[in-house]
């Protein structure tokens, strides 16, 4: 029987970096409405450049026996691909307000018991209103958090989440001749892991080529900087903050485009292909524009504010920090 390239320490290191994105990135998001868990990426990123640079290559100088080998990096990264999809950003960021929003907005006037609660099954919903105000408000001091009210929702969300994720890894199984063999896709998301562990054999007991590449440390080196001090500012305000956000207003001012520099889309975009990088420019600005003529000539319902209103800019979104 071949022997597996991977191996049990791989895998709980997998394990618990896993685990520790699903305590860290809820918490971050929520509560401190932190930029790492507004890029699904960021988490599974900055703790697999941790485990390469910082823990691998020092571990593999004292003893080779110790460090993690090629393929356990490599599920290791897949692990936190995998891992960061569920609690960052795109999905439960969304998922328990959503459940719960008609029932703690409904009102006599939008009458959502009416038109929703006959449709909306017990299981998938918690049923103590005051677990689902207490979300919405914050609980008293000293009160514990009503688990009972969410355990049975939340399960049977779990399952249909796992079923989720199984689809789209066969799904992933399917296509991949297809795009990787026949269409030869560049998979933005790979290129940088898989150069932070070209040249090495065996145990990481070589450094990257990339890693000895003063341009990279240099590329390094700006976000690296910007954000520590956008992070310095954010804990102790008399320091100076670095703010290139920005924007315009076009179309009598109804539509704002927004304009900054979010150093996770320089790098995700530098990587992929120039087709796909002018065609999210190109439609962006489209819409933009589309939605400013609506405006002027009053097609549009409502006089919408455009993202550049609605939310604050990306610099304040993003209490960037190292």
């Amino acid at each position: 029987m071949r022997k597996s390239a991977f191996s049990l320490k791989g895998l709980g290191i997998g394990a618990i970096l896993s685990i520790a994105i699903g305590l860290i990135a809820p918490y971050v998001t929520v509560f401190q409405y932190h930029w790492i868990g507004f890029n699904p990426s960021s988490p599974g990123a900055l703790l697999f450049f941790a485990c390469v640079v910082f823990v691998n290559i020092i571990v593999a100088f004292l003893s080779r026996r110790f460090a993690l080998s090629k393929p356990d990096l490599i599920l290791i990264y897949c692990m936190l691909l995998m891992a960061v999809t569920v609690p960052t950003w795109g999905l439960m960021f969304f998922l328990i307000g959503t459940i719960v929003y008609p029932f703690y907005y409904a009102t006599p006037e939008n009458r959502f018991d009416e038109l929703f609660f006959d449709f909306i099954p017990s299981w998938m919903v918690p049923q103590d209103l005051e677990a689902i105000k207490g979300y919405y408000e914050g609980l008293p001091k000293g009160t514990p958090i009503p688990w009972e009210a969410w355990v049975e929702p939340m399960v049977y969300w779990l399952g249909f989440i796992v079923v989720m994720g199984f689809m789209l890894v066969c799904l992933s199984g399917i296509l991949h001749r297809q795009w990787s063999m026949h269409e030869r896709l560049a998979y933005p998301m790979m290129q940088l892991p898989q150069g932070m562990l070209d040249g090495s054999e065996g145990a990481m007991s070589k450094v990257a080529p990339l890693f000895k590449n003063p341009v990279m440390w240099v590329g390094f080196a700006i976000p690296f900087i910007y954000l520590s001090l956008k992070g310095l500012h954010f804990h102790f305000p008399f320091l100076p903050d670095p703010d290139f956000s920005g924007g315009f207003r076009m179309f009598r001012g109804t539509v704002g485009l927004p304009m900054s520099v979010v150093f996770a889309y320089v790098g995700f975009f530098y990587l992929a292909s120039l087709d796909l990088t002018f065609s999210v420019w190109f439609f962006y600005v489209f819409c933009k524009i589309q939605e400013g003529i609506f405006n002027v000539f009053g097609i549009s319902s409502t006089e919408r504010l455009s993202a550049y209103e609605s939310y604050p800019p990306a610099a304040d979104l993003t209490h960037q920090q190292t």
